[in-house]
C-alpha cells in the first residue's frame, strides 16, 4: 500500500520520526548520538528548520519541527542520509537503517502544544 501523500506548506509543524529497519537499534553508541545531534543543528542552521522538540530513543527518534520553508522532505533526506553514512561502517552493513515519516500537525494548530515547563524531571 502507498504511504499518503505528504501534506507541505510554509509555516508547517510536523512530527517526523524515523525508526530502525525491522526495529533494530540506530544508536550503537554516545557518539552516534552525539552525531545525530549535529546532523539535527545542521538541518536548523541549514534548512532553516525550527526544532521545537526532539527525542531520541535506542531504535527511533520524534522530532517536532516547524518548517516556514516547506522543505521537511530535504531536512529528512539530509538528516538521514547524512546519519547513515556516517554509523554505516558501526553497523557494517549496506542495507537501509531507517524507515521515516513525516505527519503534519496542522489540523491542530499549535494550541494543543504543552506550555514549556510543564514538567519538571526529578533526579536529572
Amino acid at each position: 500500500m502507498a504511504r499518503p501523500l505528504r501534506i507541505i506548506f510554509p509555516g508547517a509543524f510536523y512530527h517526523v520520526t524515523s525508526r530502525g529497519n525491522e526495529r533494530k537499534a540506530i544508536y550503537k553508541s554516545k557518539q552516534d548520538r552525539e552525531k545525530f545531534l549535529e546532523y539535527l543543528s545542521e538541518a536548523y542552521a541549514g534548512y532553516g528548520a525550527i526544532i521545537h522538540a526532539f527525542c531520541l530513543m535506542i531504535n527511533h527518534y520524534h522530532l517536532l519541527v516547524e518548517t516556514p520553508d516547506a522543505n521537511v522532505p530535504q531536512i529528512m533526506r539530509h538528516m538521514n542520509g547524512a546519519f547513515f553514512h556516517s554509523v554505516s561502517a558501526t553497523f557494517c552493513s549496506n542495507d537501509k537503517l531507517l524507515a521515516s515519516m513525516a505527519r503534519t500537525c496542522q489540523e491542530r494548530g499549535t494550541s494543543w502544544f504543552l506550555p514549556r515547563g510543564w514538567w519538571q524531571p526529578q533526579g536529572f
